[in-house]
């Protein structure tokens, strides 16, 4: 984690809206400034050794959500979109690849002149003379074993429907 941090990413505690006293981004000084000075604020009212342990604590604070979205509420609302925007944009970046891929190389396949469709299917022999890129012919036989076996193996698991 700490190479990573060394590397600039936002890793941990130190980043908008977790801001310590250490933190180098001009908004996480701002809020930090703010959440600060209302804690001192809080602090000041206090008796002398009071005041000194919560002037210690004010100094070891930490910002939170609450904080960012109380002094900070637009750069709260950001980040908030962003978050959620980056957690999509992972979630659906994976099978987007992977569909690009898939169809990049199928259509490198035709490019090159091999038998098939745009699809990437090629043509296989049904022994009846028909080639069975139509789909009009099914192999009833072989789709009949792949469903036995998978009842076997469901049998086998015990898994119930």
């Amino acid at each position: 984690v700490d190479e990573l941090t060394k590397m600039g990413l936002a890793i941990g505690v130190g980043y908008f809206p977790s801001c310590t006293a250490k933190s180098a981004s001009p908004l996480c000084k701002r809020l930090y400034a703010k959440v600060s000075a209302a804690c001192l604020t809080k602090a000041g009212g206090k008796p002398e050794a009071e005041r000194k342990t919560a002037e210690e604590n004010c100094a070891a604070v930490v910002t939170t959500y609450v904080d960012a979205f109380s002094y900070e509420t637009g750069a709260f609302v950001r980040w908030l979109c962003i978050a959620i925007l980056t957690g999509l944009l992972i979630g659906i970046g994976g099978p987007f690849w992977f569909d690009l891929y898939s169809g990049l190389s199928r259509w490198v396949g035709v490019l090159r002149g091999e038998k098939g469709q745009a699809g990437g299917a090629t043509a296989q022999d049904n022994g009846d003379g028909s080639d069975g890129a139509d789909g009009a012919a099914i192999d009833t036989k072989a789709l009949a074993q792949s469903f036995n076996k998978e009842i076997e193996a469901q049998n086998i698991l015990g898994v119930t429907q």
